[in-house]
């Protein structure tokens, strides 16, 4: 049978993450893809530009009593200014928070920013996963930027991959990247 997306993407990340790595969940939302993170790694940090995403993300971590997360009240392109270790995984799932504003959403540009951000943190052999959500005009934005910067990524770099169903017009889908090595300058 197959998994579901977001099974799927949180049992390949196990694969990949060990209880002593540290891992980024770049859009808290309501807090799953943190919990799951702080779950199965030594430290999370997770970002979000709502402070109502943060607070449901806290009030989930302490409902489970996990301590293991550094809430960040900022873009996920920031992520350099706050994360100076090496990131082993990575999580960024786009569009709007759920229940809250459909018109305060992750944007195309932003989000290939963060993304590239990322790579250069990540260890090789980590991985990043983006949940892409084309139901709407700025994730179907996204989706074609996202897909416009993967496919331009050196394979010596990175593999990437997409899971996604194609008898389901706009399902939601995981991009996966996964990184080989470490640029060269």
């Amino acid at each position: 049978m197959l998994k579901r997306s977001l099974s799927f993407t949180h049992d390949l990340l196990a694969q990949y993450v060990e209880k002593t790595d540290r891992t980024v969940d770049a859009t808290a939302g309501n807090g799953k893809d943190t919990l799951f993170l702080a779950r199965i790694s030594e430290h999370v940090f997770a970002f979000d530009i709502q402070k109502e995403a943060l607070e449901r993300t806290r009030a989930l971590l302490e409902k489970e009593s996990v301590t293991n997360v550094t809430l960040i009240h900022d873009s996920h392109v920031n992520i350099p200014l706050h994360i100076h270790e090496d990131i082993k995984a990575a999580v960024f799932t786009l569009g709007y928070l759920p229940g809250g504003d459909k018109f305060l959403t992750t944007k195309a540009s932003a989000t290939v920013e963060a993304v590239e951000n990322m790579l250069e943190i990540l260890l090789p052999g980590g991985i990043i996963v983006i949940m892409v959500y084309p139901g709407h005009q700025e994730g179907k934005n996204e989706e074609e930027a996202l897909t416009a910067f993967v496919k331009d990524l050196d394979k010596s770099l990175a593999d990437v991959v997409r899971y996604q169903p194609l008898n389901r017009k706009d399902a939601p889908y995981p991009i996966i990247i996964e990184k080989r090595k470490e640029k060269t300058t």
